[in-house]
C-alpha cells in the first residue's frame, strides 16, 4: 500500500502523524521558518492519486478574500508543480501538490520530493498570505515581499 510509504517517510523525519480513521489520509503539524501550520497526505489507493496540502493555521476573513485572491493568482501564475486555493465559504488558504500514479509508481525520492517542496513553498509565502489576510499589507506590498524572498 501507498500509504505505507507515506508512513515510512514522515517516521523517517520524525513527524508524528494522526491517521485518520477508516482511510488513507495522514494528518501532522510542522512549523516552519515563518510559521506552524497543518499537513495533510491522501493517499487514493483505488482512484491512484496522491494529494498533499499545506494548510494555513488561519482562515482570510471575507473582507480580505478579494484582495487574497489577487495574491493566490500571482502566486501560482509562478509555480511548476502545486497551486494554492481558498475555499470561498470559510477562506481557508491551503497549498495542494497531486499526482496521478496510474503509469508511474510512488517512491521514498518521489514522495520526498512532493511533500518538501509543497512545505518549502507554503512556508516561503506565509508572509505574504498572512499580511494579506489579516488585512496588515495589501496584495502590491505581498508581492514585493514575495520578490526579496526569491
Amino acid at each position: 500500500m501507498r500509504i505505507n510509504i507515506v508512513k515510512d517517510f514522515l517516521n523517517s523525519q520524525a513527524w508524528q502523524y494522526t491517521q485518520v480513521k477508516d482511510s488513507n489520509i495522514l494528518i501532522f503539524g510542522i512549523k516552519g521558518r515563518n510559521a506552524k501550520f497543518q499537513c495533510i497526505a491522501d493517499s487514493q489507493e483505488e482512484d491512484k492519486r496522491f494529494f498533499f496540502f499545506s494548510v494555513c493555521g488561519a482562515n482570510t476573513p471575507s473582507e480580505n478574500r478579494s484582495e487574497m485572491l489577487d495574491l493566490l493568482n500571482f502566486l501560482n501564475f509562478d509555480l511548476f508543480f502545486g497551486n494554492f486555493e481558498m475555499n470561498p465559504e470559510n477562506g481557508e488558504v491551503r497549498f495542494r501538490t497531486s499526482i496521478s500514479l496510474n503509469h508511474i509508481e510512488l517512491n521514498a525520492d518521489f514522495l520526498e520530493e512532493i511533500i518538501m517542496s509543497n512545505i518549502i513553498t507554503m512556508d516561503n509565502n506565509l508572509p505574504s498570505i498572512l499580511g494579506v489576510m489579516f488585512g496588515q499589507i495589501n496584495t502590491e506590498k505581498a508581492i514585493e515581499l514575495y520578490h526579496q524572498e526569491k
